[in-house]
């Protein structure tokens, strides 16, 4: 019978993080994939080097051909690395691949509408394999050809270097695919859900995209779409709401960034 492939995870925390990462790694000892057919590298980034770099640190430490990171504050139940694997198995021609995040908040999260997850919290493509645009940094895995030939995550980026990844994946001509039975859950912290920081990432997250966006978006249909998203937080009294309106405020501010630099 042919073993497994051997894989590899790696996980980047911060100090001060053991009881969550106690728990992360915790959930990975109860995988069910064999044993002496994975590895787990842990990375500390004790300089706040940047989630990138610290996984790019990582994956120099690692011997799979496959790797998968999953977040400090990640939950992973026993069967997320054989999904993983077999995802990809499934998929040869995708060179990234990530499972559904289904959030566990830690306290009360801000209020949204009925209508609306809150931002960032839910990855959920529905119940079937899917090709996709975009899969999250807390669990995702990518093939280590590819990786390499992309030169790895970005690190002069502070936020949305998963998304950044996946971006140069399509454009060097590989696929995303999304895996719903390799879910997890990650915890949403106290100082995840403060609602007075939350517009201001979301505009730096928002500013990003713009920036590296092909083509630039549109900053009029940005505006429209602040607005339009700003009238909703007020009248639904929806945090979702707040976000989005930055967001796409973000991304307007990004794009003129980029075309102003381009002259």
């Amino acid at each position: 019978m042919t073993e497994p492939p051997f894989v590899s995870v790696v996980v980047p925390t911060l100090p001060g993080r053991d009881a969550l990462l106690r728990d992360c790694l915790g959930s990975l000892h109860a995988q069910t994939y064999p044993q002496n057919r994975h590895e787990v590298v842990v990375i500390t980034d004790s300089a706040r080097e940047g989630a990138g770099a610290a996984r790019n640190r990582g994956l120099a430490q690692t011997r799979g051909e496959l790797i998968c990171f999953l977040d400090d504050d990640a939950i992973a139940p026993p069967g997320w690395l054989a999904a993983m694997v077999g995802g990809a198995e499934r998929h040869p021609d995708a060179g990234l691949v990530g499972g559904a995040v289904r959030p566990r908040f830690d306290s009360p999260p801000p209020r949204t509408c009925a209508e609306h997850d809150l931002s960032g919290a839910v990855l959920d493509e529905g119940p079937r394999d899917a090709g996709t645009d975009e899969v999250w940094g807390c669990n995702m895995a990518v093939r280590r050809e590819l990786f390499d030939r992309l030169g790895g995550f970005d690190e002069s980026m502070q936020l949305a270097e998963d998304w950044d990844l996946g971006r140069r994946a399509i454009e060097a001509g590989s696929r995303i695919v999304y895996l719903p039975d390799a879910w997890i859950e990650h915890r949403r912290l106290a100082d995840d859900l403060r609602v007075r920081s939350m517009p201001l990432e979301h505009l730096r997250r928002g500013f990003v995209v713009g920036m590296r966006t092909t083509p630039p978006p549109d900053p009029a249909q940005c505006g429209r779409d602040a607005l339009r998203w700003a009238r909703h937080a007020a009248s639904a009294r929806c945090t979702r709401g707040l976000t989005e309106a930055a967001k796409a405020s973000g991304r307007a501010l990004g794009g003129l960034a980029r075309a102003v630099r381009r002259r």
